[in-house]
């Protein structure tokens, strides 16, 4: 499921109750996330990314079911995401309830690609991010420094980001959370 929208057009929608599989490249890519929900898919085996979210804005990503993204990534550098989510300034988006799995024992020390399960790969000014409550769950390689639970960077485009990290239980990866420096864990209230 890709949507194509350089131009702020496809904004304010939901895909819901979905089973995506063995796309061949991401199993949903929405260049523009603004106003989407993303809830109760149900993705699995596919090449790229479970979920990439490009222009979060008010964005909902919950309820969906992530298994065995990235599978193809040859010696292709760079990051794999379960569900990733790029924020934008002035608003804040949820990443919650959801389940990211790796189930078929792939061995990520020979690789030259990274996988993260659920994070943000880079922010738009100042993103503000609630992940809360998902359950991620490794394939049990817990000496992969390239195999990361939850990841938080702000990027070089980004001023920071503010995320609110709590009730998320990640289980047999081998970098549970990894933070950069321009990325600030907010305590809920």
């Amino acid at each position: 499921f890709h949507v194509q929208d350089p131009v702020n057009a496809v904004t304010d929608s939901n895909l819901l109750n979905s089973w995506i599989s063995n796309s061949g490249q991401s199993g949903i890519y929405l260049e523009n996330a603004a106003g989407w929900s993303v809830r109760n898919n149900h993705l699995y085996g596919n090449s790229i990314h479970g979920i990439y979210a490009n222009r979060c804005y008010g964005t909902s990503i919950e309820g969906n079911y992530v298994e065995d993204f990235g599978r193809n990534p040859g010696n292709e550098k760079g990051w794999y995401y379960g569900i990733a989510c790029v924020p934008q300034s002035n608003a804040g988006s949820i990443i919650s309830n959801n389940k990211v799995f790796q189930l078929k024992g792939e061995n990520y020390t020979n690789l030259n690609s990274s996988f993260a399960y659920i994070g943000v790969p880079a922010t738009h000014g100042v993103g503000v991010l609630n992940v809360v409550n998902n359950l991620i769950r490794g394939n049990g390689c817990h000496n992969c420094t390239n195999e990361v639970g939850l990841r938080y960077r702000c990027g070089k485009s980004g001023t920071n980001l503010l995320v609110v990290s709590q009730g998320n239980n990640v289980v047999s990866v081998g970098v549970p959370r990894d933070v950069d420096e321009k990325t600030t864990l907010v305590t809920g209230l």
